[in-house]
């Protein structure tokens, strides 16, 4: 018949914080799991509920319009040619939004003008003359140069095209 030894009290007392040790970390663990798991769900149910009642559908992350009525288009200069500039903007065609080249033909009716959105947006109610012309300034189509942000605005639907005309042309600027 075999005696057993008592466990030497020290041992006993690591064998214990090792197991709390373990525990902790399990823990720990379940917990990370838990929000990770918790966060993306509300993600993507806060995502496409969201979209459901406003008309708009999810695709592949941006919300398009229902209706298919574009005016506007934004993006960088990346060429100009005469009376036309061709900027990269979003594009919604078949189904899909992709970056590519519009030409923007303008005529001599366009309107050109430059905002510096470096400058606040002054309060109406406070306005002078040189708050309002310092932020706003009215330009010419030799004043785009190639990588000005602009925006095209048109006068009918340009969803999905390519090549629209532009009855006014705005250039974002920082203030360079």
């Amino acid at each position: 018949m075999s005696i057993k030894k008592p466990i030497p009290s020290s041992q006993n007392s690591q064998q214990n914080q090792n197991g709390a040790m373990a525990t902790v970390i399990v823990t720990v663990c379940a917990v990370i799991i838990t929000l990770a798991v918790g966060y993306n769900w509300g993600y993507y149910q806060g995502t496409h509920k969201s979209l459901e009642n406003t008309g708009f559908s999810v695709n592949n992350g941006v919300g398009v319009d229902d209706a298919n009525e574009i005016r506007l288009y934004q993006g960088p200069v990346v060429k100009i040619e005469g009376n036309m500039l061709y900027i990269t903007a979003k594009v919604y065609t078949n189904e899909t939004i992709t970056d590519k080249t519009v030409t923007i033909n303008t005529a001599d009716d366009t309107i050109f003008r430059k905002i510096d959105l470096s400058i606040p947006p002054f309060d109406p109610d406070e306005v002078n003359g040189e708050q309002e012309n310092a932020r706003e300034k009215v330009i010419g189509l030799n004043d785009i140069m190639i990588g000005d942000n602009i925006i095209a605005d048109a006068s009918e639907n340009i969803f999905g095209k390519t090549n629209i005309r532009s009855y006014q042309i705005t250039v974002l600027s920082t203030g360079q």
